[in-house]
């Protein structure tokens, strides 16, 4: 019975899934780039920006400009341009 009792923690632990499953991925963000924006891919990548992760995607629009948007990967939402990308 002790045994059933510490397995249960466990075993909710391991229903809950993995820490982040609610957060928007990778494939995600480009999708919805491109649901926003015509043109082709040129790089998507996850990375952590003041403790935070973003997606960056940047994209080559149909009139021959290179655009990055940035993406709370927890939120989704569209993060103003900042850093070293944004327009150019």
């Amino acid at each position: 019975m002790k045994n059933r009792i510490r397995a249960l923690p466990i075993l909710l632990l391991a229903l809950t899934g993995p820490a982040g499953a609610d957060s928007l991925s990778l494939n995600d963000a480009v999708t919805q780039v491109r649901d926003r924006e015509d043109g082709r891919v040129l790089r998507a990548e996850t990375r952590r920006e003041e403790s935070r992760e973003e997606h960056q995607v940047r994209i080559l629009t149909n009139e021959g400009r290179v655009r990055q948007y940035r993406i709370d990967a927890s939120t989704g939402a569209v993060l103003p341009p900042g850093g070293r990308g944004g327009d150019r």
